[in-house]
């Protein structure tokens, strides 16, 4: 179960809510990136999650057992995050995760969702697809 301040309780209780999905992503050579669904970036805790970057993520399949969660979080190669030359030297193979949901109408207010490292990446017409792994990969 996750666990939420109270402000975003009531909020989430809300008929009309702000919320934006954000992904930070720290690649193995320390660099980080921060992605979010809002159509305007949003800076958390000194990471500045960017609006601009393309990036989609599918639905997160959570399994019971020691079975590996996983989601697929795709985007277009290029532009000043993710680029081919990187992804072909493996700068984000085995990258960190954290996916959080935020109000984006106050930033104060968060809920941890997941996290884990990029696993299998594929490259197709311009974009890319990569397998985030939960935390029992390892």
């Amino acid at each position: 179960m996750r666990s939420a301040a109270a402000g975003m309780i009531t909020h989430l209780g809300q008929e009309v809510t702000t919320l934006a999905w954000c992904w930070k992503v720290t690649r193995t050579d320390g660099q980080v990136f921060g992605f979010t669904t809002h159509d305007r970036s949003i800076t958390l805790a000194g990471v500045t999650y960017s609006a601009e970057s393309g990036l989609s993520a599918s639905a997160a399949q959570a399994k019971a057992g020691a079975s590996v969660d996983n989601l697929d979080i795709a985007g277009y190669v290029g532009g000043p995050f993710v680029t081919e030359d990187d992804l072909m030297a493996g700068l984000w193979d085995g990258a960190a995760i954290e996916v959080r949901v935020v109000n984006w109408a106050d930033t104060t207010q968060t809920v941890f969702m997941q996290s884990g490292t990029i696993g299998q990446i594929k490259l197709v017409d311009g974009q890319f697809v990569a397998e985030m792994r939960g935390l029992s990969q390892a």
